[in-house]
């Protein structure tokens, strides 16, 4: 016996989750035959052997179909609503995905719309909706996928709001000690030097240069370009910063980078190609900042700068791909106007 069964059905949009709807269904059976041996009875069923394979096979082709939509249809579709809309991407934040319309198909692909919201704790962020998707000299591969700036931003803005973009430099740092004393030599260079108030109140001392996000963080895409400002407010503290609360000074510190997009493991990542940095006074209760120390401060702080927006870019943005699949090392990442396209085969572990 030889069954041979052909299936289509497409993918819905059921309560923001897929579900699966049988299109058509065909079971042939290529080839059936059956001898029944021993007797008189077996020899008249024998006489009738076609037409009784022909109901046989009639038959076969009718519970088939009807199986493929009581039990494996069914069955798909309870474990496609059982998919969670909610799923962490670490660090207390999460993402929360629907699709938003049936998907569209044609003879070379299949085409879905998802929304999503980035949600942080109990905070959670909206990106924009984005019209038009460029398919530019768009050869497909298995997938497709087209991503607003506005998803990376929305990640970047409850980072900042959560308070996860800061970093405090301590004269634990072996290089940067000798600079953060309040008190130094006539021939070194030392915070005190730029500030006589400082080495007066607070002599021998070393100072907590507490680095956070000032502004919410801002990805910029525009053609074949990619770019990420950070806004951090520098923090002058006595050491230890935990037993001196008493904020001194602030140093408002702007980094522009630029970067190329890349994919690690199954992460929308970045290559920090170049940063360029300015900084400026905030506020100072231990005297007024002068150009000097100011251009010293960017020479010296421009490395931790630097540090901590690749840590931003290391941290990436989580890719929706099924577990034990990856992102193929071969694939094309395109920068349009306020969004980025991937265009990506699968590896299979």
């Amino acid at each position: 016996m030889d069954i041979r069964m052909n299936v289509s059905a497409r993918v819905l949009d059921v309560d923001a989750r897929p579900q699966i709807e049988l299109d058509s269904c065909s079971a042939d059976v290529a080839y059936f035959d059956f001898q029944i041996g021993g007797g008189v009875l077996p020899w008249l069923v024998n006489l009738f052997r076609s037409d009784i394979s022909r109901a046989i096979q009639k038959a076969i082709h009718n519970q088939a179909c009807e199986s493929a939509k009581s039990i494996l249809i069914v069955n798909f579709n309870e474990f496609l609503l059982s998919l969670p809309l909610h799923f962490a991407i670490g660090q207390n934040f999460y993402i929360d995905y629907a699709i938003e319309r049936n998907l569209t198909y044609t003879s070379n692909f299949v085409e879905a719309e998802l929304l999503a919201d980035v949600v942080y704790g109990s905070q959670s962020c909206h990106p924009e909706r984005i019209d038009t998707w460029n398919d530019t000299g768009l050869v497909p591969k298995m997938i497709v996928l087209w991503l607003s700036e506005s998803v990376p931003n929305c990640l970047l803005s409850s980072a900042h709001e959560g308070k996860l973009i800061q970093f405090t430099v301590t004269k634990d740092i072996p290089q940067l000690a000798g600079y953060l004393k309040t008190s130094c030599s006539v021939l070194s260079v030392c915070i005190g030097r730029f500030f006589p108030k400082l080495k007066a109140e607070f002599p021998d001392q070393f100072i907590d240069l507490h680095f956070h996000s000032y502004e919410a963080p801002i990805v910029q895409m525009q053609t074949d370009d990619v770019r990420i400002n950070v806004t951090f407010a520098v923090d002058f503290y006595i050491h230890p910063r935990k037993e001196h609360l008493k904020n001194l000074a602030r140093i408002v510190l702007e980094a522009s980078s630029v970067i190329t997009p890349e994919i690690r493991g199954n992460t929308l990542s970045g290559i920090l190609n170049g940063t360029d940095i300015q900084v400026w006074e905030d506020f100072s209760d231990i005297g007024e900042m002068s150009k000097t120390f100011l251009t010293m401060f960017e020479k010296v702080f421009a490395i931790t700068a630097r540090v901590m927006v690749e840590a931003l870019l290391h941290k990436g943005v989580p890719l929706p791909i099924l577990d034990n699949v990856t992102i193929s090392g071969d694939s094309e990442i395109n920068v349009f106007e306020r969004h980025i396209r991937l265009n990506a085969d699968f590896e299979f572990k």
